[in-house]
């Protein structure tokens, strides 16, 4: 089977499970799996697969019909210019996201000639991408990043580590009395945390006060959007 033929009956396959944009969905599934740019494909349409890259593919496009995120099948994902890894344990960033991570590095760079400490706080880090890219684009800040999940926070230490930040955000779990907390929010009446990183670094003492809080948490700790397509299962919050 050559590569344009796995092409054609993959898009046909996704399609009729209702993906969204079938074609590209197969194109970068198919990418992935021969490690090469999608765009390359065009030039290796004429390429056979073997019987092992047939059966590893059909096993990717499967996944993908049963809508599973391309992003958790590649294991990756682009935000703000940076490849994040992301799994099952995190939520995909949404492009939405991005702007909310360009208000918080415009907000923090604006107070550079201040004195105080620039530091911010990302609740429920998951893959860290906000708290990766305001240590990114703001060399002077010091980032606390939470989450409930250790293995989220694992994974965004990985990808902290990955683009040179990790010794400037400091990760840490929420332990169990915050859980129950951040888990019975009241709607959209806003977050109050009164959190201290290993007991250590309280965030509303001097010198250490948030200059900001950006999260992105999931919705089902504040509401529940049924008619939400399964990949879209976040809400985002500005605190400045």
């Amino acid at each position: 089977m050559t590569v344009l033929e796995v092409i054609q009956r993959s898009t046909e396959f996704l399609k009729n499970k209702g993906v969204d944009s079938p074609r590209l969905q197969t194109e970068l599934l198919l990418a992935h799996l021969l490690n090469m740019p999608r765009m390359k494909l065009y030039l290796n349409f004429e390429r056979k697969l073997s019987a092992t890259e047939v059966d590893n593919f059909r096993e990717l496009i499967k996944r993908r019909g049963q809508r599973e995120p391309l992003q958790h099948i590649v294991g990756s994902t682009c935000f703000c210019g940076l490849e994040l890894a992301v799994d099952r344990q995190v939520l995909i960033p949404r492009p939405e996201t991005e702007l909310l991570a360009e208000q918080g590095w415009t907000f923090l760079n604006s107070l550079k000639t201040q004195h105080s400490p620039l530091s911010t706080l990302d609740l429920g880090t998951g893959s860290g991408c906000l708290a990766i890219v305001l240590a990114v684009h703001c060399p002077m800040a010091r980032v606390f990043a939470i989450d409930i999940s250790a293995e989220a926070l694992n994974l965004a230490r990985q990808n902290a580590a990955r683009h040179n930040v990790r010794d400037r955000i400091d990760f840490d779990e929420v332990f169990q009395a915050e859980k129950e907390c951040l888990q019975n929010l009241p709607g959209a009446a806003g977050i109050q945390i009164a959190y201290s990183f290993n007991g250590s670094c309280d965030l509303y003492s001097d010198p250490l006060r948030l200059k900001t809080i950006l999260t992105n948490i999931p919705c089902e700790y504040i509401f529940t959007y049924n008619s939400y397509p399964e990949t879209t299962r976040s809400r985002f919050y500005s605190h400045f």
